[in-house]
């Protein structure tokens, strides 16, 4: 088992996503040994306040959180990593022991962009992984969204609005670019869900919650509202609102 102080780093130089898993399971944890053997720059790290630490050196493009064993620290460590600038657009997984519906989206208030029970074989892990690696290729467009006075730079993952950065989560991002490509269009919460969330089995309670840190986010400057609620349908972005 890794010491609480050591960051290790598996023998994957040549993989094309910088992943870091924070678990204080020993070497032999099968999950463990199924992401070594995946295409990832892996590094590894036990949980606790130097894993933030660690995070914020290594700033890795994917986060494993580890819950198996304490799903209230590995959440609130979730939190925590969420919470900080230079992490902001690191894509999070949390690894739990068992589905349950409410620890996903406990998980998903946590700031995760994905939640799943420990996978039963490599080959699920591996597509996972995979499916998270797309996502994070496609958030590193070199484009440059334009709506109404907000910028999306996918490039250098910067939100500005009205000429004042924003900080967005890289999943609060990927539901701003969603509806900066589709300007003005309802989407319902299930089609945001399998559209942003890539679940559309999740409550869409989650899509709920995602607009609303948006919506704060995007209004933490003092300018108006730019995402319209239709009742009993869904959300658009949309400038021509009055509340």
């Amino acid at each position: 088992m890794l010491a609480h102080s050591e960051v290790g780093r598996g023998d994957f130089g040549d993989a094309d996503t910088r992943a870091l898993l924070i678990s204080d399971v020993s070497p032999a944890d099968p999950l463990r040994i199924n992401l070594e053997h995946s295409a990832l720059d892996l590094h590894f790290c036990s949980p606790g306040a130097q894993a933030v630490a660690a995070a914020v050196q290594e700033r890795p493009q994917l986060l494993l959180v580890d819950c198996r064993e304490d799903e209230g620290a590995g959440l609130q460590l979730c939190s925590a990593l969420r919470s900080i600038d230079e992490l902001a657009l690191a894509f999070v997984i949390v690894i739990t022991r068992d589905d349950r519906e409410e620890l996903r989206i406990k998980a998903f208030q946590a700031g995760a962009d994905d939640c799943f029970a420990e996978p039963k074989t490599g080959r699920e892990l591996s597509s996972r992984l995979e499916a998270a690696k797309r996502r994070i290729r496609k958030d590193v467009s070199s484009e440059i969204l334009k709506y109404a006075d907000v910028e999306l730079d996918l490039r250098r993952h910067k939100v500005r609005r009205a000429g004042t950065s924003i900080g967005l989560s890289s999943l609060q991002m990927r539901l701003l670019k969603y509806l900066m490509e589709n300007p003005a269009v309802v989407f319902t919460r299930q089609e945001l869900l399998e559209a942003v969330w890539g679940d559309k089995k999740l409550d869409d309670g989650a899509v709920t919650v995602g607009v609303v840190r948006l919506r704060r986010a995007l209004n933490s400057t003092g300018l108006p509202n730019l995402i319209r609620q239709v009742r009993g349908i869904g959300y658009a972005l949309d400038a021509d609102l009055d509340d």
